[in-house]
C-alpha cells in the first residue's frame, strides 16, 4: 500500500491488512522508498490511492518496465484518470480502478485476482518427444567416451564435469 490508504479509503488498517491476508503488507509513504521497493524488492501488488499519481511518472514508468516479474496496481479513485492508467499499463503495470467506497470483501477477491494477474504465465516448452527420435538422442557418457578413443591418435579420454571438476566417466580398458 502506498501512504494512507486506510485513511484515505476511511477503513482501519486491521481491514485493509485482513483484505490482503497471505500477502505482506508494507505502507511507504516517500516516493524514494516506493521507488526503492519497486526496483529492489519482489511485489506482486501495490495498493494506492488516486493521489499517488507520481506512479506514472517516467522515473516510475522505467522502474515497474524494468522488472522481471510483472507487478499489479489496484488504484482507488474516486474518478479514473485514464491517461494515468495508459501511462502505467504502457510499463507493463496490471493496473485496475477500484472505487470508493471500498468493501473489505471485494478488495479481498480484487487482491487475489490481481496477484493471479501478476503472475507471468508459464513456459511451455515447445519440443516433443518426436523432434528427438530414438537413434537420434543424445548418446550416454559410455557411448561418448567410446567414441572419443576412435579420434585418430587418441591414447587416453576422461568426461569431467566443468563445475565440480569430478570425473563422470573414462573409456573401459581395451582388451590387450
Amino acid at each position: 500500500m502506498i501512504g494512507d490508504v486506510a485513511g484515505i479509503s476511511g477503513l482501519p488498517a486491521s481491514a485493509l491488512d485482513e483484505a490482503c491476508a497471505g500477502t505482506r503488507v508494507s505502507r511507504p509513504v516517500l516516493r524514494s522508498e516506493v521507488l526503492r521497493i519497486i526496483r529492489d524488492e519482489r511485489v506482486d501488488v501495490m495498493i494506492t490511492t488516486g493521489g499517488a499519481t507520481f506512479l506514472a511518472g517516467d522515473e516510475f514508468l522505467a522502474a515497474f518496465a524494468a522488472r522481471e516479474a510483472p507487478i499489479a496496481l489496484l488504484m482507488a479513485t474516486r474518478r479514473p484518470d485514464t491517461a494515468i492508467l495508459a501511462r502505467l499499463r504502457g510499463a507493463g503495470v496490471h493496473v485496475e480502478r477500484i472505487g470508493f467506497p471500498i468493501d473489505p470483501a471485494d478488495l479481498r477477491e480484487r487482491v487475489q485476482e490481481a496477484l493471479r494477474a501478476a503472475q507471468p504465465p508459464p513456459i511451455e516448452s515447445t519440443f516433443t518427444t518426436e523432434d528427438f527420435p530414438e537413434e537420434e538422442s543424445m548418446p550416454n557418457i559410455s557411448k561418448t567416451l567410446e567414441e572419443s578413443m576412435k579420434i585418430d591418435g587418441a591414447i587416453a579420454a576422461a568426461l569431467a564435469d566443468w563445475d565440480s571438476g569430478l570425473c563422470l566417466g573414462t573409456p573401459a580398458a581395451a582388451p590387450a
